[in-house]
C-alpha cells in the first residue's frame, strides 16, 4: 500500500482549516454586515435609467454618501456612510465607493500595534508605570519610557516620614533638657531604687543670691541645704567653697537674664590623658524649672528669701551638676567628696585619713581658707552620743581654738556635729582638703 508523503499532508489539512474559517467569518461577517447595510444587489436591480452607462440610482447614492460626516439625527444609511463597515471586504468595495476610503482609513489604524508593556507589571493591581511604583509622577506608558525608566531601589527600603501636620508646624513641641529622676538612690541591687511619682518640674522664680540675716555675703554655707537625694557629698563641697571663698560660687554661677543659669565647672583629666591640660572648663546652662514636690524644692531647698523671693544658687548649682553627670539618678548614690571639690576649684584636692588629723592642722588648713570636707564612718563604728549620722559627708564649719572643737556641718543645713579631737578621729574616714586658689 502507497501512503503520501509525510511533506504533503501538513499542508494538506492546513488549507483546509484556512478555508472553512474564512468560509465561517465570512458568513457571520454577511450576517451581521445584513443588520447594518443595505444590500448593494438591490440597489443595482433597480437600475431603470442609465447615466453615462451606469444607474442613475447608483450614480445619486454616490453622491449622497460622498458627502461629509453623519447628519445630526441622520437615518441608518447616514450612520452606515459615516462609519466603515468591517464586513466590506475588497472583494465588492468598488474604486470610488466612499465606504472604501472610510474601510481603509480603519483597515491602517487597526493595524497599529499597542504600545508595549513590560510584562512584568502586566498585573491589574500593579500601575503600568514603574516610576508609581516609587510613589513618583506616573509617565506615559511606551516602550522607550519604560527601558528609561531606573527603579531607586534604596527608596523602597526607606522609612517614611510622616509629614508634620499644620498644628504641630504653627506650636512647636518643647524639648526639654531637664535631667531625669526616675530612679534615685540606688543602694546594692537587692533593695532597688525610690521611684518618686509626685515630684515634677516646675518653673520657679527667684533671685540667684540673696543676704541673708546675719550673713557677711549674699553667699554663704547657710545657703545650702540638702533635700531628698544623697548628693551630700557634692552640697558638702558646695558648703565647704561658699564658706572660705563666696567669690568663687558668684563666678561660678551666671545669670543669663532669661530664665537660664550657666554654670562653669573645671573638669580634670583623666590620669592617662597626659596630653591634655591638667583641668579644663565645662559650662552647663540650666533653666528655672526645678524638681517639685507637693509645692516645694525636692532636692536641693531655697536658701535666704527677700520678700517672696527665694535664694536659687543651690539648686541651680545642683541641678547644672545634675545634668553635667547625666540625670539626678546619677548623683544621688553618694560621693567622695574630694573630686567634687575639684570640679568647682579647678585645684588638686589633698586626702587625709581622719585618725592620722591633728586638731592642729585642721586649725591651719581653715586659717588659710582651704574648703574641708569629711566622710563619716558606717553606723555600728559610730558615737551615738554627739548624733553624727553614719556614711554621711560634713565639711568644716568652725574651728574654736579655745574650745578646741571642731565644728562640722551637716549638708542637711541642721544637726551639726561640735566634736573634740578624738570624737573627730572615731567618727571619721577620709578628709578632703582643697586650697581653692
Amino acid at each position: 500500500m502507497i501512503f503520501p508523503k509525510r511533506s504533503s499532508i501538513g499542508p494538506a489539512i492546513a488549507v483546509l482549516a484556512l478555508a472553512v474559517m474564512s468560509r465561517s467569518a465570512g458568513a457571520a461577517d454577511q450576517r451581521v454586515s445584513a443588520l447594518s447595510k443595505p444590500s448593494l444587489k438591490a440597489d443595482s436591480s433597480d437600475c431603470s435609467k442609465k447615466v453615462n452607462g451606469k444607474c442613475a440610482d447608483q450614480a445619486s447614492k454616490k453622491k449622497s454618501l460622498g458627502k461629509a460626516g453623519p447628519a445630526k439625527n441622520a437615518g441608518s444609511n447616514a450612520a452606515f456612510s459615516a462609519v466603515p463597515d468591517p464586513g466590506l471586504g475588497r472583494a465588492v468595495c468598488k474604486k470610488g465607493d466612499p465606504r472604501c476610503n472610510l474601510y481603509s482609513a480603519a483597515q491602517k489604524a487597526s493595524s497599529k500595534k499597542p504600545p508595549s508593556r513590560n510584562p512584568l507589571l502586566s498585573s491589574p493591581f500593579l500601575p503600568s508605570d514603574p516610576k508609581a511604583l516609587l510613589g513618583g509622577p506616573a509617565a506615559s506608558v511606551n516602550a522607550s519610557a519604560s527601558k528609561s525608566a531606573k527603579v531607586d531601589w534604596a527608596s523602597l527600603f526607606k522609612k517614611p516620614v510622616p509629614s508634620p501636620s499644620p498644628e504641630a508646624e504653627a506650636k512647636p513641641e518643647k524639648q526639654p533638657d531637664n535631667p531625669k529622676f526616675d530612679n534615685l538612690n540606688c543602694k546594692f541591687w537587692i533593695f532597688g531604687c525610690e521611684k518618686k511619682s509626685a515630684i515634677a518640674y516646675e518653673e520657679k522664680k527667684g533671685d540667684l543670691f540673696i543676704k541673708g540675716k546675719g550673713d557677711s555675703d549674699a553667699v554663704s554655707a547657710g545657703d545650702v541645704k540638702q533635700g531628698g537625694i544623697g548628693d551630700c557629698y557634692y552640697l558638702a563641697s558646695l558648703a565647704a567653697v561658699a564658706k572660705n571663698d563666696p567669690g568663687a560660687i558668684r563666678d561660678m554661677i551666671k545669670d543669663n537674664g532669661n530664665g537660664t543659669y550657666s554654670l562653669t565647672f573645671h573638669q580634670k583629666r583623666n590620669f592617662w590623658e597626659f596630653w591634655k591640660p591638667e583641668y579644663t572648663d565645662v559650662a552647663v546652662t540650666v533653666d528655672n524649672a526645678f524638681p517639685i514636690e507637693y509645692g516645694n524644692p525636692a532636692f536641693a531647698k531655697y536658701g535666704d528669701s527677700s520678700g517672696s523671693n527665694p535664694e536659687l544658687w543651690t539648686m541651680v548649682a545642683e541641678k547644672a551638676y545634675a545634668k553635667y553627670r547625666g540625670s539626678y539618678n546619677s548623683i544621688s548614690t553618694g560621693g567622695l567628696g574630694g573630686p567634687e571639690l575639684e570640679l568647682l576649684t579647678g585645684t588638686n584636692t589633698q586626702y587625709h585619713a581622719a585618725i592620722l588629723t591633728s586638731f592642729d592642722k585642721l586649725a591651719e588648713w581653715d586659717d588659710k581658707g582651704y574648703a574641708i570636707t569629711a566622710g563619716t564612718l558606717p553606723d555600728f563604728l559610730l558615737d551615738d552620743s554627739k548624733g553624727v549620722v553614719g556614711q554621711h559627708m560634713y565639711y568644716v564649719k568652725n574651728i574654736d581654738k579655745k574650745d578646741r572643737t571642731i565644728t562640722m556641718g551637716n549638708p542637711w543645713g541642721y544637726k551639726d556635729a561640735v566634736l573634740s579631737e578624738e570624737q573627730f578621729k572615731r567618727n571619721y574616714g577620709m578628709v578632703s582638703v582643697n586650697p581653692i586658689d
